[in-house]
């Protein structure tokens, strides 16, 4: 049911789009602007399309009602269909035949009267009491509170639902277990929308005592709702459970649970030594220059290796976005004059030297950094205890990089701090390899060479 209801979402928001997109036809009324009226006393005998910040329709429209704005207000009459995409649609009048609203909030108010049926996709929908919707419902949204009446069948898809209206038919509903949305409004996103504005919903389900449902009452819950003992429900009432969520959370919190285990942070351990041991193997023999430079560096300059590992972990997105930008703009630029050859080789070679950069940067972050502060670490002991092996690419980078792993790992144990330890040696690794790096290739001036100067007599 849950994929049902995502397909619907994405269906609602595709009908809506073409909606807004396409031409209106030449009888209907299109109308824009900053807040679009439809007054009390007027009345459009047509289809009307309707776009602004806000939309109020407190007149009579014959046919359709087609609003996009940021919030659509219907106090009077439309007697065709009602399609609104908004962050917040509200009906407090009537609408003669179906509502199909998308937005952050859907409202229908103690006045609003639908004649036939209501789909609606979004974050939260509200009926009030004495609202009157004659058909069928149908709802994807986080959460719902239902008080008002329902001709006909209620088909939703939530997380948190109160039920304490009339439905005529039958009610079926999926509510999900996962209330970690509830942490996160929306409306924070939304331009003009107060997070306040909208009643909350506690995560669950719930039938009220004012509930009436004449059909039956199906849901599926991986725990029971909390029915009303003065709820009436006609027909059965029955519990579904998702068997395969319930197998991903157990799956889920087994996993957790060994992650915390000994065993695991151990195996954990293991992998991280062997892994920097084998990539610090791998670059004194590659690289051995470079890298004993940077460790120099780390040593003798800390804080301009501090200062360049933090511009280098912060700079190297924007500079990856720089870059993929570059591709697309050089990508239209020629496409725009022909060069479609040009285009594709612009847009190819950017996304190759993004890709080569995204590479080099993540593998600094995760192992080259680690690398040359073990190789300053395993100096700095040897030159303590046997200076003569100060001298040996080896020993000082197994021994350095074998206690820097087994130093985070010990840290990992105490919250945040093992953390707080990996960034710190992180930015000291990167900075001292970005300094190291600038100091070998960098470009070198040739200072020119002063003229001979002849003795004159």
């Amino acid at each position: 049911m849950a994929l049902r209801f995502r397909q619907l979402g994405v269906l609602l928001f595709l009908i809506l789009g073409l909606l807004f997109l396409v031409t209106p036809a030449q009888a209907a009324t299109p109308r824009n602007g900053e807040t679009v009226t439809i007054a009390a006393d007027e009345t459009i005998d047509d289809d009307v399309y309707l776009f602004g910040n806000t939309v109020i329709i407190d007149g009579t429209v014959k046919g359709d009602a087609i609003a996009m704005a940021q919030r659509v207000i219907v106090n009077g009459t439309v007697e065709g269909n009602l399609e609104a995409a908004a962050a917040s649609v509200t009906v407090n009048g009537r609408v003669g035949r179906n509502v199909r609203a998308v937005g952050y909030a859907v409202n229908l108010g103690p006045q609003a009267r639908v004649g036939k049926d209501t789909l609606v996709g979004g974050w939260s929908l509200i009926t009030a009491p004495g609202s009157v919707i004659q058909g069928d419902v149908m709802a994807g949204t986080y959460q719902a509170r239902l008080e008002g009446e329902i001709g006909q069948d209620y088909d939703g898809s939530h997380t948190a639902l109160d039920l304490n209206g009339s439905v005529g038919g039958n009610v079926s509903v999926e509510i999900s277990p996962d209330s970690s949305s509830q942490t996160v409004n929306p409306a924070m996103f939304i331009p003009g929308m107060q997070a306040t504005s909208v009643p909350r919903v506690a995560p669950g389900f719930r039938v009220g005592d004012n509930a009436q449902i004449h059909g039956s009452l199906s849901y599926t819950s991986p725990v029971a709702a909390a029915i009303s003992s003065s709820a009436q429900i006609s027909g059965p009432v029955q519990q579904t459970t998702n068997v395969a969520a319930e197998q991903a959370r157990q799956a889920a919190a087994e996993q957790a649970a060994y992650k915390a285990s000994p065993q695991a942070r151990l195996l954990d351990f293991l992998r991280r030594w062997v892994t920097l041991l084998i990539v610090g193997l791998l670059l004194v023999w590659l690289a051995w220059p470079l890298m004993s430079s940077a460790a120099v560096i780390m040593t003798e300059r800390l804080a301009a290796s501090v200062g360049w590992g933090v511009a280098a972990l912060v700079g190297t997105p924007f500079v990856l976005l720089l870059l993929i930008l570059v591709a697309v703009i050089l990508g239209i630029t020629f496409g725009l004059m022909t060069l479609s050859g040009l285009s594709v080789a612009s847009v190819v070679g950017a996304l190759l030297a993004s890709g080569g950069l995204l590479f080099a940067f993540l593998t600094a972050v995760a192992w080259v950094s680690k690398v040359v502060v073990g190789i300053a670490l395993g100096r700095a002991i040897f030159a303590r205890t046997s200076p003569a092996g100060t001298g040996s690419r080896w020993w000082p980078m197994l021994l350095g990089v074998s206690l820097l792993a087994f130093g985070l790992w010990a840290l990992s144990f105490i919250p945040y701090l093992g953390g707080l330890a990996d960034l710190v040696i992180t930015v000291l690794g990167l900075g001292a390899l970005v300094v190291a790096a600038w100091n070998r290739w960098r470009p070198t001036v040739a200072t020119p060479a002063s003229p001979a100067i002849t003795p004159i007599g």
